[in-house]
């Protein structure tokens, strides 16, 4: 997503990604920062990279989807990086009320 929006498309000066839970409601967060295009401009531009995105996964070989997959469970299986890093995805799980604190383990094993 940064690659696409940030670097080749150059829609914004600070483009992120990512999950959240919301009430038991998993959802994809998107933004885009920028002086130079208006919201919807960047909506459509967001849309086009998420069917874009979704024709490469669908398009992808099983070997390919593997490869991916096995990297994604390495990255789950990391070690936290820091005292603090722990810290912070414990409270995650305490603010949210979720007290799922082996929830790495569990999304690598499925």
């Amino acid at each position: 997503l940064y690659d696409t929006l940030r670097t080749r498309w150059q829609l914004g000066y600070s483009v992120s990604c990512g999950l959240r839970m919301t009430n038991g409601v998993l959802g994809l967060c998107i933004r885009v920062m920028s002086e130079r295009f208006d919201p919807a401009t960047l909506q459509a531009r967001i849309d086009e990279f998420l069917v874009r995105f979704r024709d490469r996964v669908t398009g992808m070989s099983e070997h390919q989807w593997a490869k991916h997959l096995l990297a994604l469970v390495q990255l789950k299986l990391q070690r936290d990086a820091s005292y603090h890093d722990e810290g912070e995805r414990y409270w995650a799980e305490i603010l949210e009320r979720r007290h799922q604190f082996d929830v790495a383990r569990l999304e690598a094993q499925a």
